[in-house]
Formats: structure tokens, sequence, C-alpha cells
């Protein structure tokens, strides 16, 4: 191993021939066989013969030969074991500082006892977890989880494959947060589980701004549904959605039953081109339509007259338009009704018709009222 020849080197001390790159070593080996008779396993650079450095393992023992002390020395050349040691170990803390770096937490746990064998900072927290029990660090619980349905671990115990579950897990202030927890195997040569790798995603955030959109949709559902004006959304000239002032107004007794349907389908003849031009022009640019009267045809065939009103929309990722439509038929009756109520009243001259507020001023007087006061 040395390079040496064995005949040019008996008689000559391991001192003279050089053969320890550091002498400190030396005197370690000389120390130890002093103190004890023996070393085991003693590290150490040593020089070959051609001056080029190996790594050594070296035991050693006092020994009596013919009452005479000697050293018996075996050296092991585990240069090559160092060197895959150190790429290993290079490995490792590459892969730690990969871990460590990870924002979420992640966790190695033994299947054996639910131990934690490996974590990263964020699944820490400040808190000293390796070697401790993942049910009583994130769950706070005293027994194990065995019985558990949910657990990752159980299941992957069974099935040995990876799986995904929603938890609830405490922080090391206490505070609860929820979590998509990824459970993933790792088996050895035999197909045995020896480790379970486990990431946490926290979801906290995301389940709560669910829960504010869920809430949000709610309310606007209500005030669509409280809305004394018929509203649509519709996709492709078909109806995607309505509320129940809509399907009154059109004569359908449930929205489901409008859904699917085309509005221009209820448009009167004399107002279908205006009906047309008004949604093309809501689908080449994003904007709002100003409102305009029409007559719409409802399910029984009844004319009613309808204020309209159209914008453009974004609904659930794609371009819609949401429609107001207003039935005023009834207004318009009471507004034609007064018109012809004051049109004969104007015509009147021998009658005066006056009409006052509570502070008693006019507010109306016809014609014969000024033509017999003298009024004019």
């Amino acid at each position: 191993m040395l390079q040496f020849q064995n005949k040019k080197i008996k008689g000559i001390s391991s001192l003279k021939l050089n053969i320890w790159d550091n002498p400190a070593d030396r005197e370690t080996l000389t120390k130890a066989l002093k103190k004890n008779g023996f070393v085991n396993n003693l590290k150490a650079n040593f020089k070959l013969k051609d001056g080029s450095i190996i790594k050594g393992l070296m035991s050693a023992r006092v020994i009596n030969l013919n009452g005479i002390p000697h050293i018996l020395s075996t050296t092991r050349d585990i240069t090559e074991q160092e060197e895959a040691n150190e790429i290993i170990e290079t490995q490792n803390r590459f892969l730690q500082s990969v871990i460590n770096s990870l924002s979420n937490p992640f966790v190695v746990i033994d299947p054996e006892d639910y131990t934690v064998i490996l974590a990263n900072p964020a699944a820490s927290e400040g808190m000293d977890v390796i070697g401790k029990k993942c049910y009583n660090t994130y769950h706070k619980h005293t027994d194990d989880c065995s019985k558990s349905d949910t657990c990752p671990l159980n299941v992957i115990k069974k099935t040995k494959q990876p799986y995904t579950v929603e938890h609830e897990h405490l922080d090391a202030s206490g505070q609860l947060h929820s979590f998509s927890v990824h459970g993933h195997p790792v088996l050895d040569e035999n197909g045995d589980l020896i480790q379970m790798i486990e990431y946490s995603i926290d979801i906290s955030e995301q389940k709560r701004n669910i829960l504010a959109l869920k809430e949000s949709e709610q309310k606007f559902k209500s005030l669509i549904e409280q809305s004394p004006v018929g509203i649509l959304i519709m996709q492709n000239g078909k109806i995607i959605f309505a509320n129940k002032v809509l399907a009154k107004t059109l004569g359908f007794r449930k929205v489901s039953d409008l859904l699917g349907e085309k509005i221009i389908d209820f448009v009167h003849p004399d107002f279908k081109e205006l009906a047309k031009a008004r949604m093309k022009l809501l689908k080449t640019k994003d904007r709002v339509v100003d409102s305009v009267e029409e007559k719409f045809i409802r399910k029984n065939g009844e004319v009613i007259d309808v204020l309209v009103l159209g914008q453009t929309i974004e609904f659930e990722g794609e371009t819609a338009i949401q429609g107001y439509i207003y039935d005023i038929t009834e207004n318009k009756k009471l507004s034609e009704e007064n018109l012809t109520l004051k049109l004969g009243i104007e015509c009147v001259n021998e009658t005066a018709v006056v009409v006052t507020n509570t502070s008693g001023k006019i507010t109306y007087a016809n014609s014969g009222f000024t033509n017999i006061y003298g009024y004019t």
C-alpha cells in the first residue's frame, strides 16, 4: 500500500520512512499506545513512497515477542470510501439546504412510532420537533392516530401510495391553520415502508377567501332576488342566469324554465332590429348601452312595455351580457289614463277644477277655473 519493498524497510523506523503526512497524528498514536496499550481506527493521512497522499484507518496494539514489546499495527486504505463519504455529505448538505429553503412545512416521519425524523424551519416554527411525535406536536393529541382514517401515515401504511388530505394544525402560538397535507411513502428494496415524507401547504387564507366569496355571492344573489327589476345574464344569445322577477315578467313560473331561452325570442317584431343592433354593439365594445323602451311578448302571447338596459360583463371567465328589464306596462297605462283625464278636464270650461296641496297652495287649475275667476 505504501509502495515500499519489504526487504528494504526492515529495520527502518516509520519515522524515518516519513509515512505520516501530519506528525501530530503519530504523536496521538504514540500517546494512546503508552496510555492504553492499543489504538483503534485512527484516521490519518499517509504519504506513499512517490509522495502522494492517501487516507488510512490505523489500528495498533502493543504486544510482547520473546519478552520484548513490539507494536503491531494495521492500516486500511479508506481514500475511496472517504471521497465517497464526502460526496454523500455534500449531497446531504445540498438536500438539507433545499429542504430548509422551502416555505412550506416539510417533515420526515418514522412509520413505526410517528416520530419526526427531519423537519425544516417552516415545520418547526421555533419548536423543537425532531424526535417528537407528530400527532402531539401538530395536533396536541396524547394518543397516536392509528385509528384515524384521515391520517396520511395510516393511509399510506395500508396503501403504500401517496395521499392528500386537509388537516387543521396548531402553530407555536396555538393558532389554528388549515393545511393541504401531502404524504409520500419511502419504500426499501423489498417494498416495505421505512419513512413517510409529508409536506403541507397553508390554505387558511385561501379558505377564508372562498368563504368570503361565497358570502359575497350570497349577498349578491339576495340583492338580485329582492330587486324589483328583471335581471338576466346571457352568453351566446342564451339566458344562463335570471332572477324570479324576470321569470314572472316573461310569464314563467320557475326561473329554471327560462334558462336556455333566447331573449331575442321575447322581443316584439317591431323592436327586433333595434334589439339585435344593441346586442351587436355590446359584443364589439365593452360598454353600457342606454336604456330604451321596447315591447316584449310574454309566454302567453301578451304584449308588454319594458325598459331595457344592457352592459358587457365577464361571467365565469367568459364575456357575457347582463340585462335589466323593467316592466313599465302599468306605468304607461296610468300615464295614458292621466293624460286622458287631464285633457277631459281641460275641455270643461263651465266648471272650475282646482287641486291644492296640504298648505292650501294651488298645484293645478283647469281653464274653467281661470275663466270663471278671471285669472289668465
